[in-house]
């Protein structure tokens, strides 16, 4: 605030000098002139162009101090009004962070469940398989003990049917010594 008001005032000051340097050079210019107007015609218009031309230049310079104290009312205004104004907490905005948003441990545990359930399908599997594989080789082993035990028994048909036929034959042998 003070640095805004030192600038304007500094501003001001220069504005001022310009404008004395400007009615200094104005000044002379009309004097010079008053002077040849003033043999020619007697004086009197030319006192009448530099009173003109004074109260145009105080009336430029007073438009210029009124518009720049109007600046430093505006802002004294406006700075006023700020001050005056109830702070309200602003509304925080809260952002998240990929760091933040992600927990390493849920990611950690989340790795191991899914490897976890890999595995596990896997094993899974593996058993189904395995158990497929051992009920084919049941069944292949009792195929086989059923073909091995119907040989078995067709031998031992032709066993028994030899057996009885040479029972047979032992029985007509005694029979006939």
């Amino acid at each position: 605030m003070w640095y805004m008001i030192t600038r304007k005032g500094v501003m001001f000051k220069k504005i001022l000098q310009v404008m004395k340097l400007s009615s200094r050079a104005n000044d002379d210019k009309e004097k010079r002139v008053i002077n040849t107007d003033g043999l020619v015609l007697g004086g009197d218009i030319s006192d009448n162009n530099l009173l003109r031309h004074r109260q145009i230049r105080l009336f430029i310079g007073l438009l210029i101090v009124l518009v720049i104290i109007l600046g430093f009312l505006i802002n004294y205004v406006q700075e006023k009004t700020i001050a005056e104004k109830p702070k309200v907490a602003p509304e925080t905005l809260k952002v998240e962070l990929a760091d933040k948003a992600l927990d390493p441990d849920k990611m950690w545990r989340n790795h191991h469940e899914e490897a976890l359930k890999t595995r596990t399908d896997e094993l899974s599997k593996r058993i189904v398989d395995a158990e497929a594989s051992v009920e084919e080789t049941k069944n292949e082993l009792i195929e086989e003990n059923r073909r091995q035990l119907e040989s078995v028994q067709e031998q031992f048909k032709m066993a028994k049917a030899e057996m009885e036929e040479a029972h047979r034959t032992l029985i007509a042998v005694g029979k006939q010594e």
